[in-house]
């Protein structure tokens, strides 16, 4: 019974804080806001990140939860360089209303950046009224631009409560970087693994 418990215990502490869930940058109420598909546009929204994060997936609004043709997303920096994309479609998984593709870790310092979509004929979300971000998240104005491909758009505060369309998903963990908690768990699970295979030889 007490090797039992301690193979527990051991294996809890190797695995506590390792598996980091991803945050999404923005959370609403679908119902809350306005559909249209008035035009072909790549469109988004501004934000200011307030701490350091690394970016996992982008992600765009899923009316219903299918598409009728994939969407491109990327983040861009406020200047219009492109840094980050992907294209979202109906093989990518579904979670609060949109699907998330995953990408290579990109890590972002603090500061201001703007994230858009391709609608394609598919309907967007705007103007939710309820609506919220990540504490690590500011959300600063919308941006569109009329466009059939992934753009820079730079019209914008049109909208008190912005375009959905894209959305993004982080991490507060360092890209390949164990934090300091993570790797003391895994050394004590380690230790405790290890304790209790000589003492099942012993024994």
């Amino acid at each position: 019974m007490i090797r039992k418990f301690l193979l527990s215990l051991a294996l809890a502490f190797a695995g506590a804080n390792i598996a980091l869930a991803d945050t999404a940058a923005i959370v609403l109420d679908p119902a809350s806001g306005v559909l249209n598909n008035n035009g072909t546009w790549s469109l988004g929204f501004e934000f200011t990140l307030n701490n350091s994060v690394t970016v996992t997936s982008l992600g765009f609004f899923a009316d219903g939860g299918v598409f009728s043709v994939p969407h491109e997303v990327g983040i861009f920096s406020v200047a219009g360089n492109l840094l980050v994309s992907t294209t979202v479609s109906n093989s990518d998984p579904l979670e609060a209303g949109f699907r998330y593709r995953a990408i290579a870790p990109l890590a972002l310092g603090p500061g201001n950046y703007v994230i858009s979509g391709t609608t394609g004929p598919d309907q967007y979300l705007y103007d939710p009224a309820v609506f919220s971000t990540a504490p690590e998240v500011t959300y600063v104005t919308d941006r569109y631009v009329a466009s059939s491909s992934l753009d820079f758009p730079v019209e914008g505060t049109s909208v008190n409560r912005g375009y959905f369309g894209p959305n993004f998903k982080f991490s507060t963990a360092s890209v390949g970087v164990p934090e300091p908690s993570s790797a003391l768990a895994l050394g004590i699970g380690v230790l405790l693994c290890a304790r209790l295979r000589r003492a099942g030889r012993n024994g």
